[in-house]
């Protein structure tokens, strides 16, 4: 009886290392598999990041370009009308000292308490100026000066406001395609 009982023992022995070879080796089988499988879906999932990371580097380069396109071009729209404002300016300048500098009329530099009676006279060559009092230099060129900041800081604004427009931060899109 005790060799049938080791035989027993030795069968089901036998049955339980088969069975733990067969799960070990299924177990073992199966995880590489999941790890392939995962190992799959990580090199899909880099590969899609990459071409994501590729395109948005194309698109960004792009918009890099058309920034600097506009950048350039309000910036020489800017130069342009400061030009013309600096030119405005000179030609102001030269006819007003053509014509005696800058001028207010006679009223403005007279006090109501001062009330005087002026006699009629012939109409000369300067009868347009007999109304008016001649600013004093140092005046008329603070004023020049005031009018030429002003000029330059609204071409500023505006050269701003269109910087602004035409990168889309404002208003309809332009640079979209």
């Amino acid at each position: 009886m005790i060799p049938t009982q080791y035989l027993l023992l030795a069968r089901i022995s036998a049955y339980i290392l088969l069975a733990v070879a067969l799960f070990g080796t299924g177990y073992h089988y199966g995880a590489k598999g999941v790890q392939t499988d995962w190992d799959v879906a990580n090199i899909k999932t880099l590969a899609n990041t990459n071409k994501l990371i590729s395109d948005n580097a194309e698109r960004v380069a792009s918009l890099q370009q058309a920034q600097a396109t506009t950048n350039l071009k309000v910036s020489n729209d800017h130069e342009t009308e400061l030009t013309q404002i600096t030119a405005q300016r000179d030609a102001a300048i030269a006819y007003s000292n053509s014509h005696g500098g800058l001028r207010v009329t006679r009223a403005v530099c007279s006090s109501a308490a001062t009330a005087r009676t002026e006699a009629t006279s012939d109409s000369r060559h300067d009868a347009t100026v007999t109304g008016t009092v001649a600013l004093p230099e140092r005046t008329s060129s603070d004023l020049l000066r005031l009018a030429a900041d002003a000029d330059k800081v609204t071409a500023q604004a505006r050269a701003l406001q269109q910087w602004i427009i035409d990168n889309g931060f404002y208003g309809p899109v332009q640079n979209e395609k």
